[in-house]
């Protein structure tokens, strides 16, 4: 029975030291996320093994999955204190987190390690990590304290959730740990659509099909402000909208399609190409033929609206979808 035990913990092993070394060779290649998927094989095999923690933290740090590291990198000391490369793992993955004192304190017991064993060599990049860390802490300053060092990531992301996208900004320029809670796409995903919510389409909508939309939802949510902000009408504005038209004498009734053009030609189902149009003071103002000049704002739905003594016209949407 024991010789059969010890057969598949045999077995097991060299399954963990082939996926070990294919591990190896993908992180030397640069290859990160399918190095950190053959040191995951390896850790089923043989879960007690500091080394493969540490290999698989040294990848999540690559990767930038700074809590998974922190995890791998505890686990590994766990498994043996005396591991180098867990302590300078774990002290790296806190001071990406923004916790400088707490990956102040790890580094420091990797140098207890390096006087323990004898191995001087190290300590220079434990003494590298307090350093950096020190340098964060001035910048932060006496009135700067990170109220976020004690506090579980779920307590904070909760509160994140209930914060404006001024506040997120904010939020960025305070600590790291903050910085990345603030870049989460889904709360810039959830500020887009209540920002655009209940208004017409326009050429930002578009941005919602983009195949690469989920790298930029913060960028999209200050386009979308800087869009619905502008009061002045462009040509791409009067070009690529659809218009409505209706009469102030006779219900509503009026021109059907009006067309603004590029080559400055207006036109509709019973107007004719020769009328022309012209941008005044700077797009506060549109004149179409030699009537009188159409006041342009825009209503709470995100479209434009140009009115004069006679007519009223209207955007309802972007004219190419």
């Amino acid at each position: 029975m024991d010789h059969d035990h010890n057969s598949e913990e045999e077995v097991q092993i060299k399954f963990a030291d082939r996926f070990k070394e294919q591990g190896n060779t993908a992180f030397q290649r640069g290859e990160f996320a399918a190095a950190h998927l053959h040191y995951t094989k390896a850790i089923k095999c043989t879960p007690k093994n500091a080394i493969l923690y540490s290999n698989r933290a040294a990848c999540l740090l690559k990767l930038k999955r700074f809590e998974e590291a922190r995890d791998d990198a505890a686990a590994c000391i766990e498994l043996d204190a005396d591991f180098l490369k867990g302590h300078l793992r774990l002290g790296s993955s806190l001071l990406h987190l923004g916790k400088y004192k707490k990956a102040i304190q790890a580094f420091k017991r990797g140098i207890e390690c390096t006087q323990r064993l004898g191995n001087m060599t190290d300590d220079t990049l434990f003494q590298d990590g307090i350093s950096e860390c020190n340098k964060y802490l001035r910048e932060m300053g006496p009135t700067k304290v990170d109220i976020t060092d004690e506090l579980p990531n779920e307590v904070c992301d909760l509160i994140m959730q209930f914060l404006d996208p001024s506040s997120l900004m904010q939020c960025e320029s305070t600590c790291t740990k903050l910085r990345q809670l603030a870049r989460q796409t889904y709360l810039w995903k959830n500020h887009c659509h209540r920002r655009w919510t209940g208004k017409i389409e326009n050429e930002y909508t578009a941005l919602f099909h983009g195949a690469a939309i989920e790298k930029h939802w913060k960028l999209y949510y200050y386009e979308a402000e800087r869009y619905y902000k502008r009061d002045k009408i462009s040509e791409d504005d009067l070009c690529n909208s659809k218009w409505t038209f209706n009469s102030h004498f006779n219900n509503g009734g009026g021109d059907v399609d009006p067309v603004f053009h590029r080559d400055r030609s207006y036109t509709s189902q019973i107007t004719a190409r020769g009328m022309k149009w012209r941008i005044l003071d700077e797009g506060s103002m549109v004149q179409v033929h030699q009537f009188p000049p159409l006041s342009v704002s825009r209503m709470p739905n995100g479209g434009w609206q140009m009115i004069n003594e006679y007519v009223i016209l209207a955007s309802t949407g972007n004219l190419f979808k």
